[in-house]
């Protein structure tokens, strides 16, 4: 009998499920980029100095970062199209209004013109304005300051606004009647029967008949207006002529049921027979037109509450919209559009935009509105701002508008400014010794500058000269101006320059091998040191706090007496630690 056990038959194996490769063009990517990202690892570490490389790199990523912050930021990549310009209704929105604004100079609908944003285009601003017209009457009444340049006293303005509502004939229905009733009576007189040049009764009567011109359709015929024929003015010229010989003959021509003409009224009555109030009104009225236009050339840009008075309307940018322009336009609504070509403000006006780019940042969208400014007699100045909707409004109406403070191109240089100075810095740093530890003579370890640790003053004072530079040049392309050199930046170099000097002075221990950047600034002949740290600490948060005010407030900061002296205090205990490390 045989002892042999028969196995049991082992599983079959499962089949192993396969892998799809991924597609051709996805490993050809991939493929390409690992090779990028390896050949730059190589051009970048330490010891592989490659003039040429360096020489590109400076140049491509500033190159890099001013194309892409000007592609974004001018809208020639993200175009979001914003439609016609529409006139808000509902009983919230005031009649007279600031109603929409744009970027750029645009046509009456809303529409971008050729050429009105680019990188090198300046920034421009298009407002659309209603009832500009009532707005400045309403406020005009009785204001002597608003009035100085009308050619208008308060009380020719209140007599003028009372009859440019008049519609049709000066002369009311009722003088002309009175008026036709008296000829009938004088031409029979005595006194002028058979006088030259006065008709008789049927002349007179077809006299009147041909200055009845007025349609029998028209519904108001009162106001339809009076023609004088060629007969008629040679009849009134010459009865003119004897009621000056004669006044009595004007016994029975009433001004009132009490009060009858004279000489100096009736000839004024001739002169306004069948003159209509446009007519009548006609010099006012110029005189007032003149006065608007000139009116609205002497606006103001006003952002966030801060009057500009440096920007002011294009005389060649303006224009009065026709009616039926716009959606949501009525008759009754007189639209302007002003074009804003400047938004740089003047030199006693930065003080106030530094505190706008503060508050709202560099593309604003703070409330946007015209005002105008008089002063008195005494040199007191009022100001009188248009209700708006722009970046203020309600919710419904309200019109939104990211209005950038500095140029496309200025804010593009800036960056690529700040970008290009740490980056020169990044690459010195990594392909030379220039922030490393000094070499020590006859070390078997560190035999070259790639071995050799971090230091700390180095790194700390080329962190300060990043800092200084950076913002210096960006706020060089920010304001357009040279002098902005200021606040604490050269005591903050010297501070460091002078720790650096110092520390270079007095030695210190032996240092170690390099480590990691981490490891070699906080640490003193290979062991970490608390004054080192500290260095490290304080200046990190005192230079974070530089950049941030600098760009905030287009400024750079100037530290209190207490905050320098702390960092002094600070960079004192580093060095004297490796005076006692020694």
């Amino acid at each position: 009998m045989s002892n042999d056990v028969t196995p049991p038959p082992s599983p079959s194996p499962q089949p192993t499920p396969a892998v799809l490769p991924p597609p051709s063009g996805v490993r050809v990517k991939n493929k390409r980029l690992t090779e990028l990202i390896q050949r730059l690892r190589v051009l970048l570490a330490p010891g592989t100095f490659n003039p040429k490389f360096s020489f590109l790199a400076l140049i491509t990523v500033p190159l890099i970062v001013f194309g892409l912050h000007a592609l974004f930021n001018s809208g020639m990549i993200i175009i979001k199209p914003l439609g016609e310009v529409v006139v808000p209704v509902g009983p919230d929105v005031p009649s007279q209004v600031v109603f929409a604004a744009r970027l750029g100079e645009c046509a009456d609908k809303g529409e971008q013109m050729d050429g009105a944003r680019g990188v090198f285009m300046p920034p421009m601003l298009t407002v659309w304005v209603r009832n500009f017209d009532g707005w400045l009457m309403d406020r005009a009444e009785g204001n002597e300051a608003l009035l100085k340049d009308s050619g208008f006293t308060p009380a020719t303005y209140r007599t003028y606004l009372s009859l440019r509502a008049n519609k049709g004939r000066v002369q009311s229905a009722a003088q002309e009647a009175g008026f036709r009733k008296w000829l009938r009576e004088i031409i029979v007189d005595p006194r002028l029967i058979g006088k030259p040049g006065v008709p008789e009764p049927a002349s007179l009567e077809q006299m009147f008949a041909d200055a009845d011109v007025h349609s029998q359709t028209d519904k108001r015929p009162e106001l339809a207006p009076v023609i004088v024929t060629p007969s008629m003015l040679t009849f009134q010229a010459r009865l003119l002529e004897y009621v000056q010989q004669k006044p009595e003959l004007l016994g029975n021509f009433k001004i009132t049921e009490t009060l009858s003409h004279n000489v100096e009224t009736f000839t004024r009555f001739l002169a306004e027979r069948g003159v209509r109030w446009e007519q009548k009104l006609r010099d006012d009225k110029l005189k007032f037109q003149s006065w608007l236009e000139s009116s609205r050339r002497n606006l103001c840009l006003t952002i966030g509450g801060r009057e500009f008075t440096s920007m002011k309307p294009d005389a060649k940018g303006h224009s009065t919209l026709a009616a039926g322009t716009l959606k949501g336009q009525t008759d009754d609504d007189t639209l302007n559009i002003l074009l804003f070509r400047r938004l740089t403000p003047s030199s006693t006006e930065e003080e106030q935009w530094r505190d706008l780019v503060s508050t709202y940042g560099v593309d604003s969208k703070a409330a946007i509105t015209v005002a105008m400014r008089t002063s008195d007699d005494n040199g007191k100045i009022t100001s009188l701002k248009m209700a708006t909707v722009v970046n203020g409004g309600t919710l419904e109406h309200d019109s939104v508008v990211a209005l950038p403070l500095r140029p496309v191109l200025m804010r593009s240089i800036a960056w690529a400014a700040l970008a290009g100075v740490l980056w020169l810095i990044i690459l010195v740093s990594m392909q030379t010794g220039t922030l490393r530890a000094s070499l020590p003579e006859n070390d078997p370890v560190i035999t070259d500058w790639t071995k050799s640790p971090w230091s700390a003053s180095r790194v700390v004072f080329a962190w300060w000269l990043a800092i200084c530079t950076g913002c210096y040049l960006f706020l060089w392309a920010m304001k357009a101006q040279m002098d902005v050199l200021s606040g604490s930046a050269p005591l903050l170099l010297g501070i460091n320059g002078g720790t650096l000097l110092a520390s270079s002075f007095v030695g210190g221990s032996a240092p170690a091998p390099h480590r990691s950047f981490l490891e070699d600034i906080v640490s003193e002949g290979g062991q970490a040191e608390i004054s080192r740290l500290q260095l490290l600490v304080w200046n990190g948060v005192l230079g974070l706090v530089f950049i941030w005010q600098s760009l905030a407030d287009w400024q750079m900061p100037t530290f209190d007496p207490y905050l320098t002296t702390l960092l002094g205090i600070s960079s004192t205990a580093y060095v004297g630690y490796k005076v006692a490390a020694k």
